[in-house]
């Protein structure tokens, strides 16, 4: 009993303090970024929605979040090392490695967009 509720406090904080965003993830090719780091088309990475960089200072440099496709169930972990000037709230700028990733091994690129669902671990 006492297990289940620890788990359960787990969750609702880690829910709470990281919580789940819906938005659209963007195809794109990562080059230098925002981070100070210069990243390339294999890696895992990301680019987060301006308020969130601006917000946080930067901070979220080098933070990992979990996405998911929730159109295929398809998952994928990334690094957040760049600000999308061009993204809206709750929107990521995917590297190809990731959004390649969420289309379950789909090769083709169709709008460049796919709908996501992720938080920050």
């Amino acid at each position: 009993m006492f297990k289940t509720l620890l788990t359960f406090l787990f969750l609702i904080t880690t829910t709470y303090a990281n919580p789940i965003h819906n938005g659209q993830g963007t195809l794109y090719i990562p080059g230098p970024g925002a981070c100070g780091l210069t990243n390339n088309v294999n890696e895992f990475v990301v680019s987060i929605y301006p308020a969130a960089f601006i917000d946080n200072n930067g901070k979220l440099c080098g933070t990992q979040v979990t996405i998911k496709n929730p159109q295929n169930g398809a998952t994928a972990i990334a690094t957040i090392v760049d600000e999308c000037l061009k993204c809206s709230t709750n929107d990521l700028d995917l590297s190809p490695a990731v959004f390649f990733a969420l289309q379950k091994g789909n090769t083709q690129v169709g709008s460049g967009r796919v709908p996501i669902s992720w938080m920050r671990l």
